[in-house]
């Protein structure tokens, strides 16, 4: 897990089918999940809210098929809130889990 603080992002890395993925979640999203502006503390931001950001990298990784880091934005929530089961209710992208428990999303060092 990496705070990337000049483009406003926590970067981290998981595995989807055994498959190494990089992510990105803008602060922006992080403040939308905790209420506050993370302010030096997004890490920590992210771990709270790190089961929301997973749900939201599965949406993000159905809308960015090809980037190597996909960057989880306030859309991927809005898809969340939009959806009464979360982003595997939506299109499944090929080779990837529908449902986030099949996926291995958890902050690896990158």
């Amino acid at each position: 897990m990496f705070d990337n603080s000049d483009e406003r992002q926590v970067e981290f890395s998981g595995a989807i089918d055994g498959e190494p993925q990089r992510f990105a979640v803008r602060y922006s999203v992080l403040e939308a999940l905790t209420g506050t502006p993370p302010n030096g503390q997004a890490v920590d931001a992210f771990t709270v809210s790190q089961h929301a950001v997973t749900r939201a990298a599965l949406s993000a990784l159905v809308r960015d098929t090809t980037g190597d880091l996909v960057v989880i934005s306030e859309n991927d929530l809005e898809q969340l809130a939009a959806s009464d089961e979360g982003p595997h209710a939506g299109p499944q992208r090929d080779g990837f889990p529908k449902n986030a428990a099949d996926a291995d999303l958890s902050a690896h060092p990158s």
